[in-house]
């Protein structure tokens, strides 16, 4: 371990007096220890992390790429949401605080405590809001039991409002649970006011480091050997612009097949631009996971190209997702998922009915127990009755109706309560069975 890091320190003094050639030793010597310090931090993997290596690349390179890490906030950081950003105060009382975020930090350094989209660090809706759409955003605390509510208000003074845990409200009822008039903020905040100048200029801002984004694109496409840009992902990780992420990786990706990006930024592709996770290379479950939630299950498998063995594994411990794998990849039997699909009713009669062709005993007690995988059961695998299957059905008011309909072309006096409860559905059944 000292022969280790003797030649660690040794490859660092040597670096650093090569650059010492090129650029004011103080500037090279500031670089060094910001460096040591993503280094540590565990900031920077891969090559990268080799001093020699970036002594190969120049001092360009190396200060480039240190300043961009350097810029980007940890996942630590961003999950603790310190940052307070930039933001207008209107009012700070003993009964109000009222703020006008100005920029993503702050929206999520004030709505921490919200279950508001706009203060997601990971994910684009607060620049969909207020950088696209030129809406912007009200929040507003109140001093005495902490409750929080968000108006968003349009360039045309349209105005939605919601409540703590994101749920819609309507004005009166903005009005009647705050005790305060809504057009007065929105009044505030709109035109020619000091607030509305402030909004603009920082919306101006935030388009110019789009348009700046778009500029390093369009050249870095133009390249003969296009390259990661530590530059480029910072400014991504900032701008979080759907389409811009999913060409860059394009990019990348055509030039030298799967590109390898650490976690920080398969989180960043993972929310904002689902589609570009296909040009990754070693997706890892937690991006997966994060897809589920953003995307569908044909969207999760189609763009998790040639999934690593843990990954895989963890397809074939969701029976959703082992379905999807089976039908759009396999195209046909997947028994490593076939266990966990089994135990779903729901995807297991999908199994039975797309991919199997037959009967699948092994699953029966779980489809008997599922009204839509005991309904698709009975019609589409055995094409007739199936009684295992019909108290869950029975639960069912569509399913009742067409179990009885198109699988027993007779009443099915046991799902005639669930059917009752939708007078349309209950009216064409007396008609079809010729009912009192």
């Amino acid at each position: 371990m000292r022969y280790q890091e003797f030649n660690l320190t040794e490859g660092y003094k040597e670096v650093q007096q090569k650059f010492s050639q090129e650029a004011d030793p103080t500037k090279v010597a500031a670089a060094f220890d910001v460096f040591k310090k993503l280094v540590s931090a565990n900031r920077i993997a891969g090559q990268e992390r080799n001093i020699d290596w970036w002594g190969n690349q120049g001092w360009a390179a190396f200060i480039e790429y240190v300043t961009a890490i350097d810029e980007r906030p940890s996942s630590s950081e961003q999950k603790m949401r310190k940052n307070k950003g930039t933001s207008h105060v209107i009012e700070e009382s003993a009964d109000w605080f009222i703020v006008v975020p100005l920029d993503k930090d702050a929206s999520c350094f004030y709505g921490k405590k919200s279950s508001w989209c706009t203060t997601k660090p990971t994910q684009a809706h607060f620049e969909s809001y207020f950088r696209s759409k030129a809406i912007t955003l009200v929040y507003f605390f109140r001093q005495s039991d902490g409750a929080m509510w968000a108006m968003a208000v349009y360039p045309d003074k349209r105005a939605e409002y919601f409540d703590q845990a994101d749920k819609s409200l309507d004005v009166i009822e903005f009005n009647k649970q705050t005790g305060l008039d809504s057009n007065e903020y929105i009044e505030m905040v709109g035109g020619k006011t000091e607030i509305g100048k402030k909004t603009a200029a920082s919306r101006k801002e935030m388009r110019a480091s789009l348009k700046n984004l778009k500029d390093f694109l369009k050249k870095l496409e133009q390249m003969d050997a296009p390259q990661r840009s530590a530059k480029i992902e910072t400014m991504m990780l900032q701008v979080k612009d759907p389409r811009l992420i999913e060409e860059y990786f394009k990019i990348l990706h055509k030039q030298s097949g799967p590109v390898e990006i650490d976690q920080q930024l398969q989180t960043l592709v993972a929310n904002i631009s689902t589609d570009a996770v296909r040009y990754l290379q070693d997706v890892s479950i937690k991006t997966v996971k994060i897809m589920e939630r953003n995307a569908t299950r044909g969207e999760v498998i189609n763009n998790v190209r040639n999934p690593t063995k843990q990954v895989l594994a963890y397809i074939a411990s969701r029976g959703a997702l082992a379905v999807t794998y089976a039908a759009v990849v396999i195209k046909g039997r997947w028994p490593p998922g076939e266990a966990v699909i089994a135990q779903d009713g729901y995807y297991a009669a999908l199994y039975a009915r797309d991919i199997l062709k037959r009967k699948w005993p092994e699953a029966e007690a779980a489809i008997a127990n599922n009204s839509f995988g005991a309904y698709t059961y009975a019609i589409a695998v055995l094409n007739k009755a199936w009684p295992p299957g019909e108290a869950a059905i029975a639960t069912h008011t569509n399913y009742s109706f067409l179990y009885a309909t198109e699988v027993l072309e007779d009443r099915f006096l046991k799902g005639e309560n669930a059917i009752r409860k939708v007078q349309s559905a209950w009216n064409e059944y007396k008609k079809r069975f010729d009912i009192d």
